[in-house]
């Protein structure tokens, strides 16, 4: 019996938002695409980052280890990727929520539109967002000290921003994903390295407990100015005419 051929996918080029790179990626196959929905169904998180992770893995031949790169990359990654191998047209519903007139006779009682309105969001047109101002990613811990940061991956991202954003901060749960930032630390005075990388997470954790509170803060404001994938729009609503403004991030969103 002869063997049956596989068929070759087209490559693209496409730029990592973080370097400004170009890299050659494929559209992903039936079996990546079955992986992303058995993700999108089910109910833990972090399968859902493995199955995007080794998605992007697959479709850029190890090129970009998500393990490595930035959030924002492995999410822009992945919409490209979506774009070009299931469409780049995604179309979400939104209900209008805007104050209607009361009508000539009736009480004076708030009503809303409730009208629903179908939005196309073209994938092609998601961009990272970067802050006017880029964060830091260096902090001057003492006059002998500097440590530099990294953008978090899309493996602690999630837990990072849900932590920083909360009301009050939950420091303890930030403090277990805050060192996935961490990247080198330098000794100024006796010209050493240090590369956390190399230490496990309870020694960079310590590393952390120890941090003075100004430069804990100065964390905090890198974590809460990073850059986004985003897309934004404006859309009329059909039957009340009132136009709405959109901002739509997060994967969920875009892998519709």
């Amino acid at each position: 019996m002869k063997q049956l051929p596989v068929i070759e996918s087209y490559a693209f080029p496409v730029t990592l938002p973080s370097t400004k790179a170009s890299l050659t990626i494929r559209p992903f196959l039936v079996k990546e695409e079955k992986l992303l929905l058995l993700a999108q169904e089910s109910n833990y998180p972090k399968e859902q980052v493995e199955a995007v992770a080794q998605v992007v893995r697959n479709c850029t031949n190890n090129a970009v280890d998500p393990r490595v790169v930035p959030y924002f990359d492995t999410e822009y990654l992945i919409v490209q990727l979506r774009a070009r191998s299931v469409g780049d047209q995604i179309k979400l519903t939104y209900r209008c929520n805007a104050p209607l007139p009361s009508q000539e006779g009736e009480e004076d009682t708030a009503t809303t539109c409730n009208h629903k309105t179908t939005v196309s969001i073209n994938l092609f047109e998601v961009a990272v967002t970067f802050p006017d101002s880029l964060p830091e990613k260096t902090v001057e811990l003492s006059p002998q000290f500097t440590l530099y940061l990294r953008y978090p991956t899309i493996y602690t991202v999630d837990g990072l921003l849900t932590a920083v954003n909360s009301n009050p901060i939950q420091h303890d749960v930030l403090a277990q994903h805050l060192t996935d930032t961490f990247h080198l630390l330098e000794d100024k005075i006796n010209n050493i390295t240090y590369t956390f990388d190399e230490y496990s997470l309870e020694e960079k954790a310590a590393f952390l407990y120890n941090l003075r509170s100004e430069s804990y803060q100065k964390l905090i404001e890198f974590v809460t100015t990073l850059p986004t994938v985003t897309y934004t729009t404006t859309y009329t609503c059909e039957h009340c005419k009132v136009s709405h403004n959109i901002r739509l991030s997060g994967l969920a969103v875009f892998l519709g």
